[in-house]
């Protein structure tokens, strides 16, 4: 929900009464699943949280084949999902979230149960999605037709339909970046304060944003969309796909393959044709240093351990809560000696980001 106070803040920047929105360029999403899925989370506050949904997606999948094979392999009927009894889904909360979570997704389908939606609890956040309760003469769940071939389960058919939903899914953001963010963006009021002490003449800028916000404030010789961009193709999806249950259909839901099936600026990074220069100044602005994009960080770490060039790393964080966090990530992925070297020499530093500018790519509403 956008505040008054967060409204007055955007009015500052943006000229808001110019800005106008074609909302009939943004249709499919009431059918898409991803999209109900998504709208049921409400702690979705940035991309990395969207690539570890997906990543719990596919992980309960892969549960659910397990429990499937080994429901054959008893000599059970495969299209009924009654592995345990309803008292004990009552009581479980995992099998309620893993039952739940396949009936959102229409992968099952229940049989004599009532659903209703209610906040729960889990691991500290709060989802508001299904919670299953079960009738007096609920009986099973039954796997959905259209995943069956000569009563078999077909894994790929239920992959390809998780895929085809989210490339659905992505074509719709790619819509909402560009008439919905793009408008907001292009009519920006004034240069912010003090963006000129971050603004110099940059050889390359590697951006993980899908829009070009920064092209207001910042400039570059060559810049490059890592993810995809709004005018381009974007790429949504998870680092690994390294469960034996899942078939290779499943690596369409990997970043590798939709970098090289859509031909995105990932690979320019990846050949690293910057790295033959005498010294190489990186500058890390708005990302996290999570594990999602870890084989760009390496990539920057192994040239600073090049001691024949004076590579550099300046990292700007936002606030003291966000400093604290990307510096422990930075600890989590690399030797903490490796990292209180560099610190110690100036080829890694923390400063505060010398640009304030109101958030409207956020994924929270």
């Amino acid at each position: 929900m956008i505040t008054i106070e967060k409204y007055n803040n955007l009015k500052s920047y943006y000229e808001l009464s110019e800005i106008s929105f074609d909302i009939s360029k943004i249709t499919g999403y009431e059918s898409n699943i991803w999209y109900k899925h998504f709208s049921n989370i409400l702690d979705l506050e940035t991309w990395i949280d969207f690539e570890n949904e997906i990543e719990k997606v596919l992980n309960n999948t892969a549960i659910f084949f397990k429990k499937y094979e080994e429901k054959i392999r008893n000599g059970e009927d495969g299209k009924s999902y009654s592995f345990i009894n309803q008292e004990d889904v009552k009581v479980n909360f995992a099998l309620q979230k893993l039952y739940s979570l396949l009936c959102d997704f229409e992968i099952l389908i229940g049989n004599s149960l009532r659903f209703d939606r209610v906040p729960i609890g889990y691991n500290g956040k709060y989802e508001n999605r299904t919670s299953i309760i079960t009738s007096s003469d609920a009986s099973e769940f039954k796997i959905n037709e259209n995943f069956f071939i000569n009563n078999s389960l077909d894994k790929s058919k239920v992959i390809d339909y998780l895929l085809k939903h989210l490339d659905e899914f992505i074509s719709i953001f790619y819509n909402y970046f560009n008439f919905i963010v793009s408008p907001i963006y292009e009519n920006m009021k004034k240069i912010l304060p003090n963006v000129k002490d971050f603004d110099c003449d940059y050889d390359y800028l590697f951006s993980f944003n899908y829009t070009k916000s920064f092209a207001k404030f910042i400039s570059a010789k060559n810049t490059y969309h890592l993810h995809g961009s709004s005018k381009d193709n974007l790429v949504l999806g998870v680092n690994l796909v390294d469960n034996e249950a899942l078939t290779n259909a499943a690596l369409g839901f990997t970043k590798y393959y939709q970098n090289i099936f859509k031909n995105t600026h990932a690979l320019i990074f990846i050949n690293n044709e910057f790295s033959e220069n005498d010294s190489c100044c990186f500058y890390i602005f708005g990302h996290s240093l999570g594990l999602s994009d870890k084989k760009y960080i390496d990539q920057i770490i192994e040239m600073l351990q090049n001691k024949k060039k004076e590579h550099s790393l300046t990292i700007y964080y936002h606030n003291p809560n966000s400093k604290a966090t990307l510096l422990k990530n930075l600890l989590s992925m690399y030797d903490h000696k490796l990292i209180e070297s560099y610190f110690s020499k100036n080829k890694i530093r923390l400063l505060p980001t010398p640009i304030l500018l109101p958030n409207v790519e956020s994924t929270k509403q």
